[in-house]
C-alpha cells in the first residue's frame, strides 16, 4: 500500500495580495453558492511560488482549500488545518474522529467540515474551537454550501439537510431515494442537487419543498451542479445536462466520452 504526501502550494500573480483574490475570498466549492468557479479579480503574471505546506501522507484527496480573511482552510484526511495565507504558517489544526473527503466552507469566521462519521462540524475560524456539530444518519461527503445564514449539505442517509449556520439547528430536511453525495447549488431561492437515485432535484430554499425533479437516466451522479443565469448544469454519468432552473425543462444535453465526476464552471 502506498501513500502520497499531501501538499498545499501557493502561486501568486501581481494582484493576488494587493486587494485581489484574497480580499474577497474563496469560501466554498466553486467559490460561491452557485458553484460558478470564477473569481471576479484578475490575477496577472508574472507568477511565482510563495510557499508550500506539507501535510501527512494520504492515499487520495478530493477536497480543495477555501480562503477567508487572510486564512486558508483545508482538510487532509482526518486533520482540519488553518494556515496564514501570506506565510503558509499553520495557525491551528483539529483532529477529526473520522476521515473527511469534502471541501470545507467558511462564512462569517466559521469553518464547516463534513466527515464520514455522519457529522457536520463547525469551528471558529480564528482559533479552531469547535462551536457545534450536527449529526446525520450517514457519511457526509458532499461539500457544504452556504446561502445567507443557511448551510445545505447532503448525507449518506439519503437526505439533503438545511441548518442554521450560527446554531447548528435543523431548519428542514428533504428525503431522496438514495445517497446525496454532491454539493448543492443555490440561486434566487432555488436549491439544485442530484442523488444516486437517478434524479436531479430543485427545492425551495426556505421550506425545502420540491419544485421539480428530472430523471437523469443513471445512478452515476457524483458531480456537483452549477447554476448560471436561469439554467442549472448537472453532470450525470457521461452526459452533461442543462435544465431550466425554474421548471426543470431539458434545454440540452452533451455526451462526453466518459463519466463526469467534477462540477462544471
Amino acid at each position: 500500500m502506498w501513500r502520497r504526501r499531501f501538499s498545499i502550494a501557493l502561486l501568486t500573480g501581481a494582484s493576488l495580495f494587493s486587494g485581489g483574490a484574497f480580499a474577497t475570498g474563496w469560501t466554498m466549492l466553486g467559490g460561491g453558492p452557485e458553484h460558478l468557479g470564477v473569481a471576479p479579480e484578475e490575477v496577472a503574471p508574472p507568477y511565482s511560488l510563495v510557499w508550500t505546506f506539507k501535510a501527512e501522507p494520504v492515499k487520495r484527496c478530493f477536497a480543495s482549500p477555501v480562503v477567508e480573511g487572510g486564512r486558508l482552510f483545508f482538510v487532509s484526511r482526518t486533520v482540519v488545518r488553518c494556515l496564514d495565507v501570506e506565510t503558509g504558517a499553520e495557525v491551528w489544526r483539529y483532529q477529526l474522529p473520522a476521515p473527511s473527503w469534502c471541501t470545507p466552507a467558511v462564512t462569517g469566521g466559521k469553518v464547516l467540515v463534513g466527515a464520514d462519521d455522519g457529522r457536520l462540524y463547525c469551528f471558529e475560524g480564528k482559533t479552531g474551537r469547535l462551536l457545534w456539530q450536527y449529526v446525520t444518519g450517514g457519511p457526509v461527503r458532499g461539500a457544504p454550501t452556504v446561502a445567507g445564514k443557511i448551510v445545505l449539505f447532503g448525507s449518506g442517509d439519503d437526505r439533503l439537510h438545511a441548518i442554521d449556520v450560527n446554531t447548528g439547528r435543523r431548519l428542514w430536511t428533504f428525503k431522496a431515494r438514495d445517497d446525496v453525495a454532491v454539493s448543492p447549488a443555490v440561486r434566487e431561492g432555488v436549491v439544485a442537487f442530484s442523488s444516486t437515485d437517478r434524479y436531479i432535484y430543485a427545492l425551495d430554499l426556505k421550506a425545502g419543498r420540491m419544485r421539480w425533479r428530472f430523471d437523469a437516466g443513471t445512478t452515476y451522479l457524483f458531480g456537483s451542479p452549477t447554476i448560471g443565469g436561469r439554467a442549472v448544469y448537472v453532470p450525470a454519468g457521461n452526459r452533461l445536462f442543462c435544465l431550466a432552473l425554474r421548471t426543470g425543462r431539458l434545454v440540452w444535453r452533451f455526451p462526453a466520452q466518459g463519466p463526469i465526476t467534477s462540477a462544471p464552471a
